[in-house]
């Protein structure tokens, strides 16, 4: 006998199959044996669950596994190779997915002993922002993520900075999100898993006006235009004033200062502004009244 070398394949069919090639003096052999590699029994290798299950190259799963003894464990990821995982605590480890095409892959584990059943991971592309509508706003501003591409997800969420937020896919290139409480210029993402994240783009949070006045504060029964003036700095884009359940576009004349027309009516009307354009209003208002001119 002048060597004797062999290759252990997993087929992850409940069994491994080892190629031996056996060389003597004047011939040379293979062989393949199939060997049980699963316990059959209470202890045998368990890959229980895995979050998330959708992701793209370095997304870090979560793994539960029972059994897994004291032996390394490792995760295998369709047909790449193994790559050791991080014990968290007794069952669950963590593996980072890496570079994939997009679809289902098979996850599996092993601990040098024994190979688990297999779960499937979602390889996809990550979402990108292109752009955001509007582009600035307040807390509670409806907003829609215009991306590349999304695909439908449970887990579907807007990462404003460190703040994620629940998330609806409108189509397959638009998402709706409600802006949460935050302060300045802050990246906004789409994440399909609920922990990472494509390209973002950038919104800008904006102060909400505490108080209105009016000037005219009364008018005719006819349209008239008036200055609405604020107590915050208005933003260059579009803004609108809504008398009562009107809305009209309204223009901005200063930093603090839009010009609005308000409509024919013979009722006073609660005016509102949107520092958004248009996408939302503040709780502030001032009260436009009416004067019939025949009468008075």
């Amino acid at each position: 006998l002048q060597s004797l070398t062999y290759v252990r394949e997993p087929s992850f069919e409940g069994s491994d199959t080892i190629t031996a090639v056996i060389r003597t003096s004047n011939a040379s052999r293979t062989a393949k044996v199939a060997i049980d590699v699963r316990g059959g029994d209470a202890t045998e290798l368990s890959l229980v669950d895995l979050k998330p299950r959708r992701g793209f190259g370095g997304t870090r799963v979560r793994v539960t596994v029972l059994h897994a003894d004291e032996f390394p464990l490792q995760c295998q990821f369709g047909e790449r190779g193994a790559a050791k995982a991080r014990k968290v605590d007794n069952e669950t480890f963590e593996c980072v997915a890496p570079q994939g095409r997009a679809g289902y892959a098979s996850l599996r584990v092993h601990n040098r002993r024994f190979w688990s059943d297999p779960i499937q991971f979602l390889y996809e592309e990550p979402v990108r922002v292109v752009r955001i509508t509007p582009p600035v706003g307040s807390v509670n501003t409806p907003l829609l993520l215009h991306v590349d591409s999304v695909m439908p997800s449970p887990d579907l969420a807007c990462h404003f900075g460190d703040v994620i937020v629940k998330a609806t896919r409108l189509d397959s290139t638009t998402v709706a999100c409600t802006a949460p409480d935050l302060n300045g210029t802050v990246e906004v993402a789409v994440s399909t898993n609920g922990v990472d994240h494509g390209p973002s783009s950038l919104f800008e949070f904006v102060d909400v006006p505490s108080s209105l006045t009016l000037e005219p504060a009364s008018g005719g029964l006819a349209p008239q235009l008036i200055r609405v003036t604020t107590d915050v700095p208005l933003k260059r884009l579009p803004h609108f004033c809504r008398f009562g359940l009107y809305e009209t576009p309204a223009a901005v004349l200063d930093d603090y200062t839009l010009a609005c027309e308000a409509p024919r009516s013979t009722e006073n009307q609660a005016v509102r502004v949107s520092i958004d354009g248009g996408a939302s209003y503040g709780e502030a208002f001032a009260i436009y009244r009416r004067v019939d001119s025949a009468i008075a």
